[in-house]
């Protein structure tokens, strides 16, 4: 008797095409089990997902010293696939990961992305920032009274210079910066230990951020334009002397929809 035939991959699911906003209807985003079988939904999905199992791929990111520091890259012989990158004993040194194409994301796609990652023993003097921009350069100047380093980003930050909460900044185009203070108790960053900040974009100019599942806080009408093209970036620096701060990003992972709202 002949082998039976694998039928090919569909994304049907009783007759019709699996599709986000019919999971929705069936469960809501409330239902975890929704966020597991989003990703199926690639007909009208796009997304990015970047374990690090391999050399850091440039064709999908653009990895840069600031002033002395080292560049993200994959560490050897780590369980599961990890990059590094870090500063140096010198304060302002750091890196940068940014996308090598950041015309992917807009904010009327409603784009998110989240990272799975960790500080070094050491995050006394230290800033870290991640989410999405126009450009390839570090979003925050300052946090405590915002200031930006570029137009047109949403950004998860901690920065000591400052505080040692982990805060959402945000900056248009045309709307001016604002910013989310976290909730110390929700978001405090531990040394040696992974978190997973997430953020979200809408199109009217939301931005919402999240710290291991935990609602951080949301900003509305101040995030990037709607007509701004958007890729992810990530930045580590040291803070002060002597202290060497760097990042471990275990992944990456971001979507939106295929169709703009």
């Amino acid at each position: 008797m002949p082998e039976p035939m694998i039928p090919a991959y569909s994304t049907q699911f009783e007759g019709r095409p699996f599709t986000r906003s019919g999971l929705r209807h069936r469960m809501g985003p409330d239902d975890p089990l929704f966020h597991l079988l989003e990703d199926l939904c690639f007909q009208d999905v796009v997304g990015i997902f970047d374990d690090f199992t391999t050399s850091l791929d440039t064709t999908l990111w653009t990895a840069s010293a600031i002033a002395g520091g080292a560049v993200h890259a994959r560490s050897a012989n780590v369980l599961s696939g990890v990059i590094l990158g870090s500063g140096t004993t010198t304060s302002g040194d750091g890196s940068r990961l940014f996308m090598a194409n950041n015309e992917i994301f807009v904010t009327n796609a409603r784009p998110y992305a989240l990272i799975r990652h960790r500080p070094a023993a050491t995050i006394t003097t230290s800033k870290f920032e991640f989410g999405f921009s126009s450009a390839d350069t570090e979003m925050v100047n300052s946090k405590v009274t915002p200031t930006s380093t570029t137009a047109d980003y949403a950004a998860i930050i901690r920065d000591t210079d400052d505080s040692t909460s982990t805060d959402l900044i945000v900056d248009g185009t045309t709307p001016a910066i604002a910013k989310v203070v976290g909730s110390a108790a929700l978001t405090t960053l531990a040394a040696s230990t992974y978190q997973v900040w997430m953020l979200a974009l809408n199109e009217r100019n939301a931005a919402y951020y999240w710290i291991n599942g935990i609602f951080g806080g949301v900003q509305r009408g101040n995030g990037p334009d709607d007509d701004v093209t958007l890729g992810i970036s990530t930045t580590v620096r040291t803070r002060a002397d002597a202290t060497l701060i760097s990042q471990t990003i275990d992944y990456i992972k971001a979507g939106q929809e295929r169709i703009v709202f």
